[in-house]
């Protein structure tokens, strides 16, 4: 497994304010193994630890300052948020939750 971390920058807008900025390059190896990752799930059995997804840290904050909390959450339910805002990318199964 390989650690990205995010990187923060504090900007000043044009009106004098303090703006934090937060960023986390995620390279084609990482998406290349969540992809590889994917097409290998669908002929392996089930076990009872599975992989479902891989969540960057910038977005599980930025969901937690909405009010979504995915480490309480069910992996359905991170599944389905990760689907609705358009990052089916970083789902690693294709099996039923």
């Amino acid at each position: 497994m390989q650690l990205i971390d995010p990187r923060t920058k504090f900007l000043e807008d044009g009106a004098g304010r303090t703006v934090i900025q937060r960023a986390q390059h995620l390279g084609t190896e990482f998406f290349e193994g969540l992809r590889a990752s994917r097409d290998t799930c669908r002929d392996a059995p089930s076990r009872e630890m599975e992989r479902v997804c891989s969540v960057p840290v910038v977005l599980a904050d930025k969901w937690l300052r909405e009010g979504f909390d995915m480490w309480s959450a069910k992996p359905r339910d991170i599944v389905a948020r990760l689907r609705l805002e358009g990052h089916d990318d970083l789902i690693t199964t294709t099996k039923a939750i």
